[in-house]
């Protein structure tokens, strides 16, 4: 049987052509993914190799295109020329490149890239404490490329370079968003930049559940409160138990371009959260836009209905626990002082036997029966759904939703017991 040639020219790209892709993002681990090599260097701990790459990366960028170089270049001044690289930050807030640091400093280096769970901390200066590799408390961070190292800030010509190169939608959306407008114009250090909300080696895809959930609490590294508060609502607590489908931080307020709340053109703008609602509820009216999903109990100046509601139920539940131990108290006293005073009386009368006398009726038939069975039930799993859900960060909690199948699951089920509860109570009464 002859096979065409287009045949094998197909096949060789479909071989080929991820092998190219590993090339070009890996051609810097030629070196760095060499042990020997390093070592003979004096940088064992730079020590990169083509599995770590692509492990910590996920993405088809080449090193080159974030850290700058030339990574084609044989001689080592050459491939490094260019260079972004990485900065450490001194307790008085100045930036120092390796080759300043202390030579004792720089051996305590674990590696050259974050890894573990603590990915920012790894990366920066270690020093042997007892014996124990720990944080260097000479220096307070590393500095990432995408800073300028003398105002701490983002760089915009660095991003422009090397985010920006890919993404220039992006950032020509983030150079006008809130974000954007405090970084560029009020030259603000702790305005978020790229890799604060996509992290930098172990960036992901935004359709990715584990990538949206992750810039989820990358946005709470900064709105801590704001985070606090989503998670306490239905949105959040799916988020928590690990599922992505319901609105997240960027959902409602917007990514690149987020503007201010105030501002007319924000998603969330009095005049423009309605139409930003009803992109998941299709059917919401203007009713639906009053609920608050960043209301605390602690706010009375911002919240005074939830602030009112939640003073009164704590007084509520004081005052019903006041009464009923003031009640249990007032008994136990009773019968200290009839016992003092030796008084003995029963409480229930035992002589006289309650002997059936006449007709007999049976209370409960079988439907009946079957009818608080089945509500019965239907309470449990209102509390079931409704406990995993409002304690979604416990093992419980995603024991039981995995049990369901999913939050959505869980919530058809509770629907279902809520109609099932008020049909059968609604006929017992």
């Amino acid at each position: 049987m002859k096979i065409p040639r287009t045949c094998f020219f197909l096949a060789a790209i479909i071989v080929l052509l991820p092998a190219g892709i590993i090339n070009a993002s890996d051609s810097c681990v030629h070196c760095h993914g060499n042990e020997v090599r390093m070592k003979e260097l004096g940088y064992s701990q730079f020590l990169v190799t083509a599995e770590n790459s692509t492990a910590q990366t996920g993405m088809t960028a080449a090193c080159v295109d974030c850290h700058l170089g030339d990574a084609e270049a044989q001689a080592i001044q050459d491939s490094h020329r260019g260079l972004l690289s990485l900065r450490v930050v001194g307790k008085k807030w100045n930036t120092q490149e390796r080759a300043g640091m202390k030579e004792q400093d720089l051996k305590n280096w674990p590696s050259l890239e974050p890894r573990g769970d603590k990915k920012a901390s790894q990366l920066g200066p270690k020093m042997l404490i007892d014996g124990t590799l720990a944080d260097n408390p000479d220096f307070r961070t590393i500095l990432y490329h995408d800073k300028n190292p003398a105002t701490l800030a983002f760089n915009p010509g660095i991003a422009e370079n090397t985010c920006g190169k890919c993404h220039p939608k992006q950032r020509e959306e983030y150079a006008k968003s809130v974000h954007g407008k405090a970084v560029l114009e009020d030259k603000n250090q702790y305005a978020a930049v790229c890799s604060d909300c996509h992290s930098t080696h172990d960036v992901e895809s935004p359709a990715k559940t584990s990538a949206k959930l992750a810039i989820v609490q990358n946005c709470g590294t900064c709105h801590a409160e704001s985070l606090k508060t989503y998670t306490g609502t239905y949105h959040g607590q799916v988020g928590t138990l690990g599922y992505a489908y319901t609105a997240k931080c960027y959902d409602c307020h917007g990514s690149h371009g987020i503007q201010r709340v105030s501002d007319p053109n924000s998603n969330v703008h009095p005049d423009n959260r309605l139409n930003t609602c009803q992109k998941c509820h299709k059917d919401a009216t203007q009713g639906f836009v009053t609920f608050e999903p960043h209301a605390t109990t602690h706010d009375f100046k911002r919240y005074p209905q939830v602030w009112l509601t939640s003073k009164f139920m704590i007084a509520l539940l004081a005052g019903v626990f006041l009464f009923f131990w003031s009640h249990t108290a007032l008994w136990f006293y009773r019968e200290y002082r009839e016992r003092q005073e030796r008084k003995s009386r029963p409480h229930v009368l035992t002589d006289d036997t309650l002997a059936p006398q006449g007709k007999q009726f049976q209370r409960f038939g079988p439907v009946w029966r079957l009818a608080h069975l089945v509500f019965a039930m239907s309470v449990m799993t209102l509390v079931l759904t409704g406990m995993a859900v409002f304690f979604g960060e416990t093992a419980f909690a995603k024991v039981v939703i995995a049990a369901f199948g999913s939050p959505k699951a869980a919530a058809r089920s509770a629907t279902l017991g809520t109609c099932i509860c008020w049909s059968i109570g609604t006929e017992m009464a």
